[in-house]
């Protein structure tokens, strides 16, 4: 064949490859072992982890200590206020002494969920070391 006719032959169109970089291996490991091994990321991680807890933690303090205060305070700004009852009990006791328990299981509830969260993003960011030991266990 002429070299015209080669032109006119389809050609065998090669197929896309999409390669793509996994973010958590920048370092050649885990973040896990980053994690075990102690190194300068691993650290960051556990340094970020323990930033968002204690950060949480003054958070529910601050909404406590707010919560605990407003009512003393109620009472001094509002004098009326110390002379209405409830069921024959001042209001200040009443509320110091029997709503505030409830509040208080809430945000002792709101607490645990968030801290929950934080943990279960903190692995997603990691990965979950008993899948990695599962994953191990398979290869062997």
């Amino acid at each position: 064949m002429t070299e015209a006719g080669d032109a006119h032959e389809p050609r065998e169109v090669p197929q896309r490859v999409v390669v793509r970089r996994d973010p958590t291996r920048a370092t050649g490991l885990r973040p896990v072992s980053e994690l075990a091994e102690r190194t300068p990321v691993g650290d960051a991680y556990l340094r970020s982890l323990i930033r968002a807890q204690l950060l949480l933690s003054l958070r529910m303090l601050v909404v406590l200590v707010t919560m605990l205060t407003s009512v003393p305070l109620l009472l001094i700004l509002w004098p009326g206020l110390r002379r209405a009852t409830v069921g024959g009990v001042p209001i200040g006791w009443f509320a110091l002494g029997f709503a505030v328990y409830p509040m208080l299981v809430l945000l002792a509830l709101a607490f645990v969920r968030r801290a929950n969260r934080t943990e279960a993003e903190f692995v997603d960011l990691v990965g979950d070391p008993r899948s990695d030991q599962a994953a191990g266990a398979r290869q062997s």
